[in-house]
């Protein structure tokens, strides 16, 4: 009898531990399949492929200088704007003469014409000039006193004129100060005002503002200006 409850007794015992032993492998079981079950709901983006790229910095371009020749001026300076860069559309380079740079400029076609027509054209690419260089609209607004310039009669006056335009050596527009007086191949002088940044150039007579400075040619510089300058004599 005592065998028997002691046999019972065992029994439960062990049937006791063999439950609490399979709780407790069910138990970490779980926890995987719940770690698992996670894992598996996660984003499928790698980190590393979804990072921001670093852009890099930009480069600032150092704007070139240059260092022409003076030829009435002592230093220069870098232009506030510039056109020295050669105009692809058109086919000019800083290779061309003056006047080369005169008959591809569309802007200033009338004065290639002006120019050819008083035979200057041998001057101006007989040495180093600086040329203000009136625009097509500048010689509109002359009217008919263009025509009476352009014929046989007007030469003189023509050629006058146009060598009022023009100073020896290269000046570039930063060269110029406020004030000061250039001479002309024409005899006279051209002075130069500057307000507010805008180059002016003339004088009591006409006055033209530089619209397109500092166009680098191979014997010179060439300033785009607005209107067609007269000398107070000989025009």
């Amino acid at each position: 009898m005592r065998r028997s409850r002691r046999l019972h007794h065992l029994l439960i015992t062990l049937e006791f531990r063999l439950t609490m032993r399979a709780r407790h492998a069910v138990i970490p079981a779980l926890i995987l399949l719940a770690l698992a079950g996670t894992g598996c709901g996660g984003s499928d983006e790698d980190p590393a492929a979804t990072a921001t790229p670093i852009t890099g910095a930009a480069v600032d371009e150092q704007p070139d200088t240059g260092t022409g020749d003076d030829g009435t001026l002592d230093g220069t300076t870098t232009p506030t704007t510039t056109s020295e860069t050669p105009h692809a559309d058109t086919g000019i380079t800083t290779e061309d003469s003056i006047t080369t740079q005169l008959s591809k400029n569309p802007d200033l076609r009338t004065l290639s014409t002006v120019v050819n027509a008083a035979a200057l054209a041998d001057t101006l690419d007989s040495g180093d000039y600086t040329l203000f260089a009136p625009n097509n609209d500048a010689f509109t607004k002359l009217g008919t006193q263009l025509d009476a310039l352009l014929q046989p009669t007007g030469k003189v006056a023509l050629q006058n004129i146009l060598k009022f335009h023009i100073v020896k050596g290269r000046i570039r527009e930063k060269s110029l100060r406020d004030g000061q007086l250039l001479t002309t191949l024409q005899g006279t002088r051209l002075r130069v005002s500057i307000r507010d940044g805008q180059y002016t150039i003339g004088n009591s007579l006409t006055k033209g503002v530089i619209l397109v400075p500092n166009a680098k040619a191979s014997n010179g510089i060439i300033h785009t200006i607005d209107t067609v300058l007269k000398p107070k004599t000989g025009a």
